[in-house]
């Protein structure tokens, strides 16, 4: 405990006359004081854990955060295969992040990640225990904000903005996971799952559209196989195609093909294929079977309207 709370007094007397005379540039400062605050972060945890101490040395010591930098990121990536925390202290630009272990937690901690890669937040398969939270992805066009691959489990996305990207969010035969409280917007599609048990709620996806490609631009999309999934009190908004075919390109609110799933509470709206009779607010197709769809409001589609085919 003393030389950590010395390493800090002797990091901040290195810092002072670089500060004073202006001889710091901000984005050097800002890189000193996150290694200031790796220190510090291990000095509070160990004080909170002597605060919260029951005398007999069985209070919990809470997790030191890794902080992330610009500086950490090499030839555009960045690597974490080892479990812990880690936090971001300023943007990352050209950044594709790879989670290639379990039982980690990614705090954007407010800033941005933007990259140009397959993801920029990509989940290798059968990774369990993950979240990311509190910041925002942006400026991949052409390929995916967040990427789960195959068997990732028990996995959170939580107050996370995705923007500019191909999909916001796509997990592929992933259970279990929660994206909750973010926003998906400006991209080709929306989120992307295909699993069980998953929930998707309180998120807001909107103007969402791939006239580039064709295939359906979806707010939401739960694909076969898949059952069991909650998709609850979203608001999908200006879901729309200019071109491409009316038969195989058409948009889609809410697009479920899986079984016994529930679409409850979601707010639909403005999805629209200009000449095409083909837009839908909320469509269960092909394989779905015992969905339940209760309170939605859907609110001006495409000549096609909103339908909940075949279930309850």
């Amino acid at each position: 405990m003393d030389k950590k709370i010395s390493r800090v007094i002797i990091t901040l007397l290195l810092l002072s006359p670089s500060i004073l005379h202006g001889r710091i540039s901000k984005r050097t400062l800002l890189r000193k004081i996150c290694c200031l605050q790796r220190i510090t972060n291990c000095i509070c945890s160990e004080l909170e854990t002597i605060k919260n101490s029951t005398g007999n040395g069985s209070a919990p010591t809470p997790e030191c955060a890794t902080l992330i930098t610009q500086g950490d990121v090499v030839e555009n990536s960045l690597i974490i295969e080892s479990p812990g925390v880690y936090k971001l202290c300023e943007d990352l630009e050209n950044a594709c992040i790879d989670i290639v272990t379990d039982n980690v937690t990614l705090d954007l901690n407010g800033y941005s990640i933007s990259g140009n890669c397959s993801a920029v937040i990509l989940v290798g398969g059968g990774i369990q225990n993950f979240v990311i939270k509190n910041g925002s992805i942006k400026n991949n066009p052409n390929l995916n904000g967040i990427q789960f691959e195959s068997a990732t489990h028990s996995n959170r996305v939580e107050n996370v903005e995705i923007s500019n990207c191909f999909r916001g969010i796509i997990a592929d035969s992933s259970n279990n996971n929660i994206i909750s409280n973010c926003t998906v917007k400006n991209c080709g599609d929306g989120i992307f799952i295909r699993g069980d048990n998953n929930i998707i709620s309180e998120c807001i996806i909107e103007n969402i559209s791939n006239d580039t490609i064709p295939f359906s631009p979806r707010g939401i999309g739960l694909v076969d196989p898949s059952k069991n999934n909650f998709v609850f009190n979203n608001t999908v908004d200006n879901i729309s195609k200019q071109t491409g075919s009316c038969l195989v390109s058409q948009p889609f609110g809410i697009f479920d093909e899986t079984g016994d799933s529930f679409i409850v509470g979601n707010y639909v709206s403005n999805v629209n294929y200009p000449g095409c009779d083909s837009a839908i607010g909320i469509l269960t197709i092909g394989k779905a079977f015992h969905n339940t769809s209760l309170g939605n409001d859907i609110n001006y589609v495409g000549p096609a309207g909103g339908g909940v085919n075949g279930n309850y």
